[in-house]
């Protein structure tokens, strides 16, 4: 909620990122991170509408000794 009408920016992205991996190591300890992607308009417009933003986190549940990707999208008009 606290970046749904920001632009996206490499700060605002840093700044999800960090929250996401804060969320996760708190809440979910037996989760692991690998990597969080960001996708926009300029990066695939051909998917993704203007002032829509995809987010891709892929992680490891460890006990499991699994990985899977996680895509969430998120329209802000």
């Amino acid at each position: 909620r606290n970046f749904l009408f920001e632009q996206f920016n490499p700060v605002v992205l840093t700044q999800i990122s960090d929250e996401i991996n804060s969320q996760v190591s708190n809440y979910m300890p037996f989760v692991n991170v690998r990597r969080i992607n960001f996708f926009d308009s300029e990066s695939n417009p051909e998917e993704i509408a203007t002032n829509e933003l995809r987010i891709e986190i892929v992680y490891d549940i460890l006990p499991l000794d699994d990985t899977d990707t996680l895509t969430i999208n998120e329209v802000t008009s």
